[in-house]
C-alpha cells in the first residue's frame, strides 16, 4: 500500500497527520506500506510522550507482520522526531547528491542496516531513465 500527500488524483483532505493514515483501514490490510513524503504528515510539536506514543504505534504496526517505509525530508520535521525515527528504524537510506564533472551523481548511502545477513554495500550509485526507470549503477556496486 503506498500513500502519498503529494500527486494523487483523489481530493485532498485538510488536517490529515500521520496518526490519521496509521489508523487508515488500508495500513492494517497491507504488508508493506510505503508513506511518500511522510515528513508533512508529522506533527511539528510532539514533546517526549508524543514521539514515544507514535513509535509505540509504528512498533505495534511492525509487530503484526508489517513493513513500514517512512520517506522524509529530514528539514521539513522536527530534528528529535527526526532522530528518534532514524535511531529506532532497522534500515536507514541517505540519498545524496553530488555535481562530479558538470555531471549530477546520486547515490544512496546505507546509514543503518540491522541484522544484514552479509557484508553491506555502503554506498549505491542509482539513476533515472525516461521509460526505463530506476537503475542500479552495476558499475558501482561490488
Amino acid at each position: 500500500m503506498v500513500f502519498s500527500r503529494f500527486g494523487t488524483i483523489a481530493e485532498a483532505l485538510p488536517d490529515i497527520g500521520i496518526q490519521q493514515v496509521l489508523d487508515s483501514e488500508a495500513v492494517s490490510k497491507a504488508d508493506i506500506v510505503i508513506i511518500d513524503s511522510a515528513s508533512s504528515l508529522m506533527p511539528d510539536d510532539l514533546d517526549d510522550k508524543g514521539r514515544f506514543q507514535l513509535m509505540q504505534k509504528l512498533r505495534r504496526i511492525t509487530s503484526e507482520g508489517r513493513s513500514i517505509m517512512l520517506c522524509v525530508d529530514g528539514n521539513e520535521m522536527d530534528s528529535k522526531l527526526l532522530h528518534t525515527l532514524r535511531s529506532s528504524a532497522e534500515i536507514v537510506l541517505d540519498m545524496k547528491t553530488a555535481m562530479i564533472g558538470g555531471e549530477i551523481k546520486r547515490n544512496i548511502v546505507v546509514t543503518r542496516y540491522l541484522r544484514a545477513a552479509g557484508p553491506v554495500q555502503s554506498s549505491i550509485g542509482w539513476r533515472v531513465e525516461p521509460s526505463m526507470g530506476f537503475i542500479v549503477d552495476i558499475t558501482a556496486v561490488s
